[in-house]
């Protein structure tokens, strides 16, 4: 009977062992699914993080080039612009040279008949 209590524990210990074993294998199965997940999802979230970098240098290239291009708009702008102011004293300084001539041929000539008339 001994004999028998004894082959009954060692059953129960083989089969309670057993059972342990394919627990730890399964958490261990279990543990590297997550592990792989986890790579995985790390990969994938790189990936991404790439992917937004790549469009936010994108993005500020495009903002930097459409500053760049209004920014020499209105230098272009301004210069024509003061172009034109330039032009504009040009012709005023041209129209007042002008009048000024006129008036000393005038004052001359008013001058000269003061002188005839005097005599």
């Amino acid at each position: 009977m001994e004999n028998q209590n004894q082959e009954q524990q060692k059953g129960f210990m083989d089969n309670l062992k057993d059972k342990f074993e394919q627990v730890k294998d399964q958490v261990q199965d279990k543990w590297e699914d997550v592990k792989d997940k986890t790579a995985e999802l790390a990969d994938q979230a790189k990936d991404k993080l790439e992917e937004l970098k790549d469009k936010a240098e994108d993005t500020w290239d495009g903002i930097k080039d459409k500053s760049q291009h209004l920014t020499n708009e209105a230098k272009d702008k301004m210069e024509n612009i003061q172009d034109r102011a330039d032009d504009k004293v040009t012709e005023l300084k041209d129209k007042a040279n002008l009048e000024m001539a006129k008036a000393k041929v005038e004052y001359n000539e008013i001058k000269k008949d003061v002188k005839d008339n005097l005599r």
